[in-house]
């Protein structure tokens, strides 16, 4: 989805500037055939490349792609640093300043890792901007995802609706709902063993585009760096009381002046992954790598 999206958002935004389009990638399964769908690319066209197609472009004809492009980016968005393709990419494209954070100091330690990191932050699903933001008598609170992301403990379940939006279909069927709640619930899981993992913010990403507030753990990659130290439902880790004390505020300041602070954040989120942000930084990748306009 994220590449369908990018895709449609940069022909709107930027289509009077550059040609975008999406090309499918044969696998590696059937020997040749990668390599001469990559001999029949443009020369000097620049490639974003996918998170999957990262994955099965093999390592000779990463090479050849680069050859023949006028620059090749690579698009993690939340695979684990030290298992992603290195070779092949101008720029590693980061979903998150987490993930850029954790690109840079791997560039700078592991000289294998060849490429720039920049930012392509991720954003919530398209069709959410234009939804006219939540106006509700009451506080009304909501987990949209996938449920077993969720982390509800003994208590806090019964303060909240959760919606499955787990795949596109589900999605599909859910999106009208987000018109129902006015907080997010976004407390993230630790990561499990070994988990080395870098998250889009996307659930708050959901909840600025749709005029909502969040609740949200201080260690959720980008939670700080999208909402500031400061923001008032922010919690200090996954302590059951502290959760239910936070929503116990949220419930007490809607419609005040720190619920409408608040709020005020959730609109610069909302600014800062629009599709017009987000083309900003498309064209600043495409200008990194020279890419002229037609």
């Amino acid at each position: 989805m994220r590449a369908h999206q990018l895709c449609n958002m940069a022909r709107s935004i930027l289509g009077d500037r550059y040609d975008f389009s999406l090309t499918g990638m044969p696998g590696p399964d059937i020997p040749g055939l990668q390599r001469a769908w990559v001999a029949a690319q443009p020369r000097g066209a620049i490639y974003f490349v996918t998170k999957a197609a990262t994955r099965g472009l093999a390592v000779d004809n990463a090479r050849r792609l680069q050859a023949r492009a006028g620059g090749v980016c690579f698009d993690h968005v939340d695979s684990d640093p030290n298992k992603i393709a290195r070779t092949g990419a101008d720029i590693h494209l980061c979903a998150s300043y987490a993930q850029f954070d954790a690109l840079t100091r791997l560039a700078a330690a592991d000289p294998t890792l060849t490429g720039t990191p920049m930012l392509l932050l991720h954003t919530c699903d398209e069709r959410l901007f234009g939804f006219a933001p939540v106006d509700l008598p009451e506080l009304r609170v909501v987990y949209f995802g996938n449920p077993v992301n969720a982390h509800t403990p003994e208590h806090v379940g019964a303060r909240l609706d959760v919606v499955d939006a787990s795949s596109v279909d589900r999605m599909a069927r859910t999106i009208d709902r987000l018109h129902d709640y006015n907080l997010h619930y976004c407390v993230r899981p630790p990561q499990s063993q070994g988990a080395n993992l870098q998250k889009p913010f996307t659930k708050g990403f959901t909840a600025a585009a749709v005029g909502a507030n969040v609740i949200v753990n201080r260690q959720t990659d980008d939670a700080i760096a999208f909402l500031g130290d400061d923001y008032p439902y922010l919690t200090d880790g996954l302590d059951t009381g502290e959760i239910l004390a936070t929503l116990d505020k949220a419930t007490r300041d809607f419609g005040g002046a720190d619920w409408q602070r608040a709020r005020a954040v959730m609109d610069s989120v909302a600014a800062r992954v629009s599709p017009l942000a987000i083309c900003g930084q498309i064209e600043a990748i495409i200008n990194e790598l020279g890419a002229s306009r037609r």
